[in-house]
């Protein structure tokens, strides 16, 4: 352990004190050491010195490990406290142990302070890494859940069995129900109130070749156009978990496409009649041209 280990002593003996000093230096740790033999120099350490492990005596004249040991919870949750004791009976330990002490140690044991230390200190840093982890899982997991329902797409996922388990705002909103009373139901029985998957479930399709699948839909229920879109959840073996489905309106899309299409078939009508004008225009004015020139020869006969 190359950390520099801060170490704090709660005892009122100094011989014992030089002794746990000299069998630390025999551990070969690196460390720094405070020591207070009072409850009111503990109390005063406090905000000056935030130590790696706590060790305390059990017994002291008015004050002992057990109020030293509320006391280190409150303003040092999480650090290690131990105790050191020349005698103390076993029943004793083991309510120290349950109060959230992490070990005892005899003083004619003193050998294993490196030992305690190291896996206290092991430990403590496994917990703090651990509560950082689960720290930024929970912030990922809002992050994505605001990502989720941020999205004006109505988007649901689906389990193996087609129970929707997850489903965000927008969803919600345009089916004008509650989260509670679609989590765990079949999507075919909220979306389309039918007791199985109707015939062309892109479900179904993404289930049988593990790809997606999109289809348009007429939703005779929210009175719209969906571009409905599914999406496989595969396990690391590829095994079928489940889909994420999107479902996106696109009745103004279409509402617009068939006016531009419509605009441009008037628009084709017209160019042929256009041409079809241009075309007698000119043979009308070879005509004209042509009696324009019968003209002048019957002029010059005459």
């Amino acid at each position: 352990m190359d950390k520099e280990i801060r170490i704090l002593i709660i005892e009122d003996s100094e011989a014992d004190v030089e002794l746990l000093a000299r069998q630390l230096d025999q551990c070969g740790l690196a460390y720094t050491l405070k020591w207070v033999k009072t409850k009111e120099a503990f109390q005063k350490l406090i905000g000056d010195y935030i130590p790696d492990m706590i060790f305390s005596d059990f017994n002291m004249p008015g004050f002992g490990a057990s109020e030293a040991l509320e006391i280190a919870k409150e303003v040092f949750p999480g650090i290690p406290f131990a105790v050191i004791s020349g005698t103390i009976a076993e029943d004793r330990a083991v309510e120290m142990m349950k109060a959230g002490a992490v070990d005892y140690i005899m003083k004619d044991r003193l050998y294993k302070l490196a030992e305690v230390i190291k896996r206290a200190v092991r430990e403590r840093e496994v917990r703090v890494d651990l509560k950082k982890a689960e720290a930024e899982i929970r912030q990922s997991a809002e992050q994505w859940k605001m990502t989720f329902d941020a999205m004006s797409e109505m988007i649901f996922v689906q389990d193996k069995d087609m129970n929707i388990v997850r489903i965000n705002k927008a969803c919600l909103n345009a089916l004008k129900m509650d989260s509670r009373d679609v989590i765990g139901k079949k999507c075919f029985e909220i979306v389309h109130h039918l007791d199985h998957p109707w015939l062309s479930c892109p479900f179904k399709k993404s289930e049988l070749d593990k790809e997606s699948h999109t289809e348009e839909v007429i939703d005779p229920r929210l009175g719209i156009i969906l571009q409905v879109t599914v999406a496989p959840i595969l396990g690391i073996d590829g095994e079928w978990l489940g889909a994420v489905h999107v479902a996106r309106d696109i009745t103004q899309e279409k509402k617009v496409t068939k006016q531009t299409e419509a605009h441009l078939h008037e628009l084709e009508i017209y160019y042929k009649a256009s041409m079809g004008r241009e075309e007698r225009i000119l043979a009308l004015k070879e005509e004209i041209d042509q009696l324009k020139e019968d003209l002048a020869k019957f002029k010059k006969s005459v």
